[in-house]
């Protein structure tokens, strides 16, 4: 049995997502940090003396990422959208408009999502 990364990959392409949802779901502190904090300029004397950095450190401070609420925003979309249109196709029923109808959901989403992969980006689901 393969495992649930390799399926993912070799039957939705997402593992790379798939990897970093998991990242955050299992608290991984590289995904954590990078998802919800942004570094602090050290050159400033003050900020770096009072934060203790050396090279392996730095200050941070909470921050939300637009972007990133955007390539997760298209991900649900996305993610939504692949078994609404299978059980279309399976039941025989019209997946043009399924596909209409979360193409537009991507599009006005994109401007925060810019940073997805091209298969988010078409707006199609398989």
């Amino acid at each position: 049995m393969p495992s649930i990364t390799r399926l993912i990959a070799e039957t939705l392409d997402e593992e790379v997502t798939y990897r970093l949802l998991s990242a955050l779901a299992h608290g991984h502190p590289w995904a954590l940090t990078q998802a919800s904090f942004e570094a602090l300029r050290t050159d400033d004397a003050n900020v770096a003396s009072a934060a203790g950095t050396d090279e392996d450190t730095y200050p941070v401070k909470k921050s939300l990422n637009t972007a990133a609420v955007g390539y997760l925003c298209v991900i649900a979309t996305t993610s939504l959208a692949r078994p609404v249109t299978y059980r279309c196709k399976l039941f025989g029923w019209d997946t043009d408009r399924v596909r209409e109808i979360c193409g537009s959901a991507v599009r006005k989403i994109g401007p925060l999502g810019h940073l997805g992969s091209q298969s988010h980006h078409s707006g199609a689901a398989p």
